[in-house]
């Protein structure tokens, strides 16, 4: 039912995946109750596609409490076998800090997707192949979210980050996502976002992000 519902929201046909994966969610409750060992992954797995089916449709307050849900089964698989489930608790987290900036509260997307870049960090430390491209990930929406609020060199130094590993892992979406951020934040503040590239990097702002 998750990847049913992965492939009709892929198709446009999103109330069709919102009901399948609800049925999935259901039926994963019921399972993790019984046996919390074998299907409370699963169960963390379908809670967020549902938040994003839920987001997809405006459902916001819904989509929220599905992924706050998945990150606590998520907290609960990493605490008993962090090997197996910080990637997955990482990624709840990311999630959650999106879903949490786009309702206004910022703050808490923040302590969320700064835990998310902590872990990713130590994941990405140990296993680059694997999992770099998570980290940048989340480096780029750390860096979004801090440099919506106010020009900072952390921010820029995050984004920079992203942008570091994006080129050198060849991820053409990502290193583009990094780009924009630092042109769109240079045009809106030009002197504080120069200092900030300044600081983060000692270097001078390249050209392709001041013209």
């Amino acid at each position: 039912m998750n990847n049913l519902s992965l492939r009709l929201g892929e198709l446009g046909r999103r109330e069709e995946g919102l009901a399948a994966i609800q049925r999935a969610v259901e039926a994963y409750e019921r399972l993790a109750a019984a046996t919390p060992d074998a299907y409370l992954p699963h169960l963390a797995a379908s809670l967020n596609t549902l938040s994003l089916r839920l987001g997809e449709l405006g459902r916001r307050e819904e989509g929220l409490a599905a992924i706050q849900r998945a990150v606590e089964a998520d907290e609960r698989l990493a605490a008993a076998t962090p090997d197996a489930y910080l990637p997955d608790l990482a990624g709840s987290l990311n999630n959650l800090s999106v879903d949490l900036a786009a309702m206004g509260r910022r703050v808490e997307g923040l302590a969320a997707i700064r835990e998310a870049v902590r872990i990713r960090r130590t994941l990405a430390s140990a296993s680059p192949d694997a999992y770099s491209k998570d980290l940048a990930t989340s480096c780029l929406v750390n860096g979004l979210l801090l440099i919506e609020s106010a020009p900072s060199e952390e921010a820029v130094m995050l984004i920079v980050e992203g942008l570091g590993i994006a080129v050198e892992r060849d991820l053409g979406d990502l290193t583009q996502t990094a780009i924009s951020l630092l042109r769109d934040a240079y045009r809106q503040s030009p002197s504080e976002i120069a200092e900030a590239w300044r600081n983060a990097t000692s270097t001078e702002p390249p050209k392709w992000m001041t013209h």
